[in-house]
């Protein structure tokens, strides 16, 4: 971001106590009238949902429990970089079927790709 030109303003769960001493709702709508983007990295899927629904700015999944799109995104930039395309090759996932595979499975079906995975 900040290559780009932008600022960020880090806030710790320690500092917001997003949806316990916060509601999701004030903070979603607090932040709006400071930030152009809200880039949230929580546990809860509902939460980043919420935060998104209350938000009057975009909201970026950078983690949570359901979807981890960042990484998915960035490990289909590197096998674009590496490979030239994406329409058409196979990704093979091995490992536990959580976020990550979540998000990997959604990317490579939109980038034409054919998805394999094996998951205990």
């Amino acid at each position: 971001m900040r290559q780009l030109g932008g600022q960020t303003i880090y806030l710790s769960p320690a500092e917001v106590g997003l949806g316990e001493r916060e509601s999701v709702s004030d903070v979603a709508r607090v932040l709006s009238r400071y930030v152009d983007t809200i880039v949230a990295r929580t546990f809860s899927h509902q939460t980043l949902e919420a935060l998104a629904g209350y938000s009057s700015v975009p909201v970026i999944n950078a983690l949570s429990d359901l979807e981890h799109p960042c990484q998915a995104l960035a490990d289909l930039f590197t096998i674009y970089e590496k490979k030239g395309e994406l329409d058409g090759l196979t990704l093979a996932f091995v490992g536990d079927g959580n976020n990550v595979a979540h998000s990997l499975l959604l990317a490579a079906s939109l980038a034409g790709m054919n998805f394999r995975i094996a998951s205990p």
